[in-house]
């Protein structure tokens, strides 16, 4: 299609009008409205060879040049791409309201007008500016079709409206800048970070292709939230129903001191008072009962816990503890109460941990998998947006978080509170008649005095500590249960073992301080371990194997952290070198700061070698130890030692670190050959680099690739 352009008048001195004729491949001539063209250069051109420069000196754009040029007459597939955005398949006009994006695609201004001749809009060179449907429509359609025909400008229609709030989240673990349609300053995003604005200023800027490019999410700010006090409501009218037929029912059995018509009642009126708070939620309804159906498949395990927990000292009481004659006296002695608070207590203690598996709140997930992606981001070299954490990680995630709904779940919490309740009634002993031996309540909690009864208390103090510190973490699993009944078991075969050795049989427990060994082989059952081995060497005269590479050689690694390791099977520092750093992250939920410069710093114990350990176990300190010596300059990791090397050279003269120095460079060659070592790298290097903003989501990751390489 040829154009011809002729000068009508001049408006100023910058900016010439001019008519554009043309014809198409029929013959047909048609006469355009009016357009400015500003006669200065504007903005880069995306091309650069020759053929982009002649186009540009004649005032011609490149989808000009190729339609010149299309000798059938149809457009190329860009203008065909053009015409659909824009008349969509047949539509003569815009939305009215809609908003779209005008892209002037050539180097200089174009002025849009109507029909009237009257300047509506002008857009600069390479510019862009953002038009509602309705203001849209007021340009000659025309000379629209002859712009976007002639590739001199593009249009996209934008889905979000001007009169809404939005979240713009990055999605990177880098700083974006999204570029505005008109003015140099952008919309600035720090990593992982995001903005509340208004969708008059989000539509202003050139989101889309961000979007597209999945770096960016958008979302309305302001969401219905659900009706939490109906929740609130309907819980606890839940837990009080529940609290009531717990109690209820026992007691109109054994004692028919209530009523199962004063039960039905009761229940009767809870279950009336559910149905008024559901029907007051409204709309809400159905995401209530979605979080109630949720309640429900848990259920089955809550009860058996309860059955186990408070059924099993129950009954135990009942017919062991002269539970029988307690309930049937016709007055209520102090025998009733104290039997009545050991059965609290043991109850309580022994199904509190199981109750906290359940409390801990796996409504998180969500959560707590959208901070394990961004801290993957940080970590892992070849990961850089949220899509693909996801796409990597996400297999992953979801063999870690279960529901705690499966059948082996639930056994292992019942099994792990049977043992608990067994632990606490053997220490207890609420057994036989209490009328005479019991005189004040205080003596129905005195502990029986035995090495068991102790290493039982030594274990219960490591599990009730190690459930709330996992708690705490969100890393309540069902191998912890698994290793709570270990742990018991390995406690009491322990005490038992330990308690045979000659030195405890000399004279009384008391005196030779069985109970307090017992204990303390309850929390750190390697105390037992030590003392036995100490037995079989004085009577073998042999020395077992010792481990070299023992967790606690590692800063910051204290017992509740070793314990956790070693469910994942990680006993030592090679272990732990060499164990896989996403899955540890994803499994233990031990901070990832933390669990990253434990790592960093197993990494530079393996490469120092085993000269240490060897002398400690031959009795000797050596003076030079490596690891001390670079300790006592501040280096205690691997990326410590590569980022210091250079200094540490100015101590080759002295003779303390000569040996070391000589060493550095073959300990560096073979740090760099270390798997895990490009992740703490990575780590390590967003939390000390001051990175530049990116403004092109198509060199999003050139560009990042580019910011981390040292």
């Amino acid at each position: 299609m040829a154009a011809d352009t002729k000068s009508t008048h001049v408006q100023t001195g910058l900016e010439n009008e001019i008519d554009v004729k043309s014809k198409d491949s029929n013959g047909i001539d048609e006469k355009t409205s009016q357009m400015d063209i500003k006669g200065e250069e504007g903005a880069e051109d995306n091309g650069t060879d020759e053929s982009k420069n002649k186009n540009a000196k004649e005032g011609k754009s490149d989808g000009e040049a190729k339609n010149k040029y299309n000798k059938d007459g149809k457009d190329n597939g860009g203008v065909e791409g053009n015409r659909r955005g824009l008349f969509g398949f047949g539509r003569s006009e815009n939305q009215d309201s809609k908003w779209y994006r005008i892209r002037n695609r050539t180097k200089k201004r174009i002025s849009l007008r109507n029909r009237e001749g009257e300047l509506l809009e002008t857009i600069d060179a390479g510019k862009a500016k953002t038009l509602r449907g309705d203001d849209l429509n007021k340009v000659d359609k025309t000379n629209l079709k002859e712009l976007i025909g002639a590739n001199r400008i593009s249009k996209k229609e934008l889905e979000y409206t001007e009169d809404i709030e939005y979240i713009v989240s990055n999605l990177t673990a880098k700083r974006i800048s999204i570029k505005h349609n008109s003015y140099p300053t952008g919309l600035f995003l720090p990593a992982f970070g995001s903005r509340t604005i208004k969708g008059k200023t989000l539509l202003v800027h050139e989101y889309n292709d961000w979007e597209d490019q999945g770096l960016i999410k958008i979302e309305e700010a302001f969401v219905p939230t659900e009706d939490q006090t109906a929740y609130g409501i309907l819980g606890l009218l839940i837990i009080a129903l529940g609290l009531f037929l717990l109690v209820g029912i026992p007691t109109a059995i054994l004692s028919q001191a209530i009523s199962w018509r004063t039960i039905g009642i009761v229940t009767a009126i809870g279950v009336i008072l559910m149905a008024i708070t559901l029907s007051t939620t409204g709309s809400n309804l159905r995401p209530m009962f979605s979080n109630f159906t949720s309640l429900l498949k848990l259920l089955p395990g809550i009860a058996l816990v309860l059955a186990t927990g408070i059924g099993l000292p129950m009954l135990i009481i009942y017919f062991f503890g002269d539970g029988i004659n307690l309930l049937g006296a016709q007055t209520i002695e102090l025998a009733y109460l104290g039997r009545l608070m050991q059965l609290g207590f043991i109850s309580i203690a022994s199904m509190l941990p199981a109750f906290l598996f359940y409390l801990f709140g796996r409504q998180q997930v969500g959560k707590q998998k959208e901070n394990f992606y961004r801290e993957a981001m940080l970590l892992d070299p070849n990961v850089w947006s949220d899509n693909e954490a996801k796409n990597k990680y996400e297999p992953l995630l979801n063999s870690v978080f279960d529901t705690g709904n499966s059948p082996f779940s639930i056994l292992l919490l019942v099994i792990s509170t049977s043992l608990l309740v067994m632990g606490w009634i053997i220490t207890l002993t609420p057994l036989g008649s209490s009328h005479q031996e019991l005189t004040n309540l205080i003596d129905f909690f005195v502990p029986v005095a035995t090495p068991f009864t102790f290493g039982f208390l030594g274990a219960y103090f490591f599990t009730i500590n190690m459930i709330y510190r996992r708690y705490v973490r969100a890393d309540l699993t069902t191998k912890t249960y698994a290793y709570i009944t270990m742990r018991l078991l390995v406690t009491l075969v322990l005490v038992w073992t330990v308690s045979t050795l000659p030195q405890f049989q000399t004279s009384s427990a008391l005196e030779t301080g069985l109970f307090i060994v017992s204990f303390i082989i309850g929390i750190f059952p390697e105390t037992g371990i030590a003392l036995i081995q100490d037995q079989f060497r004085i009577i073998t005269r042999q020395n077992l194997e010792r481990d070299s590479f023992s967790l606690t050689h590692l800063e910051g690694m204290n017992l509740y952290d070793r314990a956790r390791l070693l469910e994942e099977g990680i006993e030592n520092i090679e272990n732990l070198a060499h164990h896989n750093l996403m899955e540890l992250i994803a499994r233990t939920r031990i901070p990832t700061a933390r669990l990253v410069d434990m790592f960093d710093q197993a990494i530079l114990y393996l490469h120092l070698g085993l000269e240490t350990d060897e002398n400690e176990e031959n009795g000797k300190k050596s003076k030079n130890d490596p690891r001390d010596l670079l300790k006592s300059l501040g280096v205690r990791t691997a990326t410590d030692l590569i980022k210091c090397k250079d200094k540490l050279i100015t101590f080759e003269k002295d003779e303390k670190y000569r040996t070391l120095i000589n060493k550095l460079e073959v300990i560096e060659t073979a740090l760099k050959d270390d798997e895990w070592l490009n992740y703490v790298h990575n780590w390590r290097s967003y939390s000390s680099s001051q990175e530049k903003s990116i403004d092109n989501p198509f060199k999003f990751h050139e560009t990042a690739i580019k910011s981390q390489q040292p």
